[in-house]
């Protein structure tokens, strides 16, 4: 009786919280093996080594149940641009979390030029300096997502410029954290305009 309760709780597993715990002796098989059943995985400071974390997102877009995947406070400077943008933006993934990931303007210049193909809905880039990205180029998460974390990425005045020019057009995106942004060379007028959207400051 108790082993067939067991089995029906595993069965019935669909999110799995494993932060804040050392992974990385961990046989990727068995994590692979978890991920194919679920719908959420978070592994925020999960101390996973840059082999098992180029493994893991190779396998990510093989998945077709997984929905969100926070992989928080982990260092993936050195992933292919090419690797990080597939699992994300080619994958069954509708939430994203890279808070503190350490992303590179050219790793998150990839994932926003291809998000519009994508089925995200929500992306967290939260601490990544994207300084260097092209303004223009925001605009293609701006007009696909629904939730984009921009809190502490070092946005200049001309791209923080022009994402407060096309938020007012955009007829997805709900909720945006600015948080340790540097808007104070804004006018304040393109701060104020009506619009059904969550400006986090």
């Amino acid at each position: 009786m108790n082993i067939e309760a067991k089995s029906i709780e595993i069965k019935a597993l669909v999110e799995l919280n494993i932060e804040n715990i050392d992974l990385s002796e961990i046989d990727m098989r068995v994590v692979a093996m978890s991920i194919a059943r679920l719908n959420k995985v978070y592994l925020k400071w999960s101390r996973l080594t840059k082999h098992q974390i180029h493994w893991l997102f190779c396998e990510i877009k093989k998945v077709s149940g997984l929905e969100v995947f926070s992989l928080s406070h982990t260092d993936l400077s050195y992933l292919p641009d090419t690797t990080l943008t597939e699992a994300v933006c080619n994958s069954s993934l509708t939430r994203v979390i890279l808070t503190n990931a350490g992303l590179s303007h050219a790793q998150c210049t990839t994932i926003f030029n291809h998000v519009d193909s994508s089925k995200l809905k929500a992306l967290s880039v939260h601490g990544s300096d994207i300084h260097l990205v092209q303004a223009p180029l925001l605009s293609k998460p701006v007009n696909h997502l629904t939730s984009l974390n921009l809190w502490k990425t070092n946005l200049t005045h001309s791209q923080c410029s022009h994402l407060l020019q096309i938020l007012p057009n955009s007829s997805t995106l709900r909720n945006l954290n600015l948080g340790h942004v540097d808007l104070s060379q804004l006018p304040s007028q393109s701060l104020c305009y009506q619009h059904a959207l969550q400006l986090v400051f």
